[in-house]
């Protein structure tokens, strides 16, 4: 999806849902429901940016309530906290908040067919549990084809914002060089970042998920946008870089083959 609804319900909040109701937020959805009458576990604060410690035994839809309205105050949350057993319950949920799009994150076969039910003869959308933004289809830059646009933004013969959407403190042990930080953008914080709309943007993070969360975003809001594969991990790996070791902050260190995976990633890397 490009542009979020005017008025979306989830129902279910568990780690299903995480991914569409982050995206929601940070998107500008008008008005968000949330179906869910689980209590906050520890799989919950160990998978999502929406619960943390302090919401352990919470309702789960009030949690997560509060984690929308911790980004985007004004956003109007509407909180369900009740099973959804009948088809008269769910019709009693969407009348509430006369919302245009569902959500089943629920997992359920059961709420599945009650929801079937509720919603035949209604005008209403209905989404995949992630809304669809988890799908690889976003235009991605590698590092090396990165390294030569910098190079020619350099000379003036390219123009591009390279925008770094970690938080502030792994921005200032490493950083790619002429970035512009929008600490936790697309993931902590949805303030505008800021940057010049009329320019193409490059996005990284430290190995991509970050980055691509910030890119669906903008590209909602109009920018052109392209997230830099692997981010910064990618950007560590390059060949210019592992001929001459890692650039950290504003120093050369070695790069530490011992600390790379099989894979390719370093395990003290964040997302």
């Amino acid at each position: 999806m490009t542009q979020p609804p005017g008025s979306i319900l989830f129902i279910g909040a568990g780690v299903r849902a995480s991914p569409g109701i982050q995206y929601a937020v940070m998107a500008g959805v008008g008005s968000l429901g949330i179906v869910d009458d689980l209590p906050v576990d520890g799989d919950d604060v160990a998978s999502s940016p929406l619960y943390p410690e302090s919401s352990l035994g919470m309702p789960r839809a009030r949690a997560a309530a509060d984690w929308a309205r911790s980004i985007r105050p004004t956003i109007d949350v509407h909180v369900h906290p009740v099973p959804l057993s009948s088809v008269d319950d769910v019709m009693r949920v969407l009348d509430v908040g006369r919302y245009d799009t569902v959500v089943d994150c629920s997992g359920s076969a059961e709420t599945a067919s009650l929801l079937d039910r509720a919603l035949d003869g209604r005008r209403m959308h209905r989404l995949p549990p992630d809304l669809g933004i988890l799908s690889d289809d976003l235009p991605r830059i590698t590092a090396e084809a990165l390294e030569a646009r910098l190079a020619a933004r350099s000379r003036g013969d390219d123009g591009f914002t390279l925008l770094d959407v970690r938080e502030r403190p792994e921005h200032d042990v490493e950083a790619i060089e002429g970035s512009v930080l929008a600490a936790g953008f697309g993931t902590t914080s949805a303030d505008d970042p800021g940057i010049d709309s009329s320019l193409p943007v490059v996005v990284y993070c430290s190995r991509g998920p970050r980055a691509s969360m910030a890119c669906r975003i903008l590209r909602a809001r109009g920018f052109d946008v392209t997230v830099l594969d692997r981010g910064m991990l990618g950007w560590n790996l390059r060949p210019s870089a592992l001929a001459g070791g890692l650039v950290a902050g504003s120093g050369r260190v070695p790069l530490p083959l011992g600390d790379i995976d099989a894979e390719g990633f370093r395990p003290n890397l964040h997302s």
